[in-house]
C-alpha cells in the first residue's frame, strides 16, 4: 500500500478537525495542515491549533509551514515544542526561502521529525547537503522518474550528479521565469523573494496534458497560460527535456 496524505488545511482549527477526522474515517495514512490563514493567532494560540489537531486523530501528521500563504510561520523555538507535544507528528513540510532559518529547524527537531524541503527540485538540490530528508513536488506529477531520481541522488550525498540533474531542467526552469514576468505582476504584500506567482501552477497542468495524463485548468482567480505558451511548453517537454507522451 502506498501511503496517503491527505489536506486538511482550514482557516480555523475546528475546520481543520472536522477534514482530518473525515481523512482518517475513509483510510488516509496522514493529513498535511497548513498554517491557518486570514486570522493572525499568537505562538500560544498556533501551538494549541496543532496540538488540538494532533490529540484529534490517531494518523500521521504533518505541518505545512508556509508564509506564502499564510502571512504567518512557526519559528525553530515554536517547532521544537510542537515536535515535543503531538506524539503523531510525521514530518514538517517546510517553505521558508531563508536557509539559515531551514537548518535551524533541521538542527532543533530534525533528528526526531523529518523535515522536507517544500520548494520542489531547484531548492533540494540548494539545501539537501543540510539534512534535509526528502522534498515536495510537483513536477512529479509529470516527470516522476526525474524526480525520484534527484531525490535518491541527495539523499545519497552525490551532490555533483545531483547538480548535473538540476541542469537538465534548465531550459524547463526558464520557460517557467518567462511565464512569470509574462503573467505578472502579482499582487502579494510579501517582500521577495517569499512566493510571488502562481503561474508554474498552470505550467504543470498543462504539462501534464501535453504528456497525455489528466492537468486540467486552473481555477479563478489563478489564470492559464495560453494556447502560444502551450505549443512552446511541448517543445521544451519534448525537445528539449526528451519526456514521452504516454498516449
Amino acid at each position: 500500500k502506498v501511503p496517503v496524505v491527505i489536506g486538511a488545511g482550514h482557516a480555523g482549527t475546528r475546520g481543520v478537525i472536522e477534514r482530518a477526522k473525515y481523512a482518517e474515517d475513509i483510510g488516509a495514512d496522514g493529513v498535511m495542515v497548513v498554517l491557518p490563514y486570514y486570522h493572525v493567532p499568537s505562538e500560544e494560540g498556533l501551538y494549541l491549533h496543532y496540538k488540538s489537531i494532533g490529540d484529534a486523530i490517531n494518523i500521521g501528521l504533518v505541518i505545512y509551514n508556509n508564509p506564502d500563504v499564510s502571512k504567518i510561520y512557526i519559528k525553530p523555538h515554536l517547532l521544537k515544542r510542537i515536535a515535543e507535544d503531538v506524539d503523531n507528528l510525521a514530518a514538517v513540510k517546510e517553505n521558508t526561502p531563508y536557509v539559515p532559518t531551514l537548518y535551524e529547524h533541521i538542527k532543533t527537531i530534525g533528528d526526531k521529525v523529518p523535515i522536507l524541503q517544500g520548494r520542489g527540485e531547484w531548492w533540494f538540490a540548494a539545501t539537501a547537503f543540510l539534512g534535509v530528508n526528502g522534498y515536495v513536488s510537483h513536477y512529479a506529477n509529470f516527470m516522476p522518474k526525474f524526480s525520484l531520481e534527484m531525490l535518491k541522488t541527495g539523499l545519497t550525498g552525490d551532490f555533483k550528479k545531483l547538480r548535473d540533474l538540476l541542469h537538465k531542467l534548465d531550459p524547463f526552469l526558464r520557460f517557467i521565469s518567462k511565464m512569470q514576468d509574462k503573467y505578472g505582476p502579482s499582487t502579494t504584500i510579501l517582500p521577495y523573494p517569499y512566493m510571488d506567482n502562481y503561474i508554474e501552477f498552470s505550467v504543470t497542468k498543462v504539462s501534464m496534458d501535453i504528456l497525455g495524463l489528466r492537468g486540467g485548468f486552473m481555477c479563478l482567480p489563478l489564470v492559464n497560460i495560453s494556447e502560444e505558451d502551450r505549443k512552446e511548453l511541448e517543445k521544451v517537454l519534448l525537445k528539449d527535456l526528451g519526456l514521452q507522451k504516454i498516449r
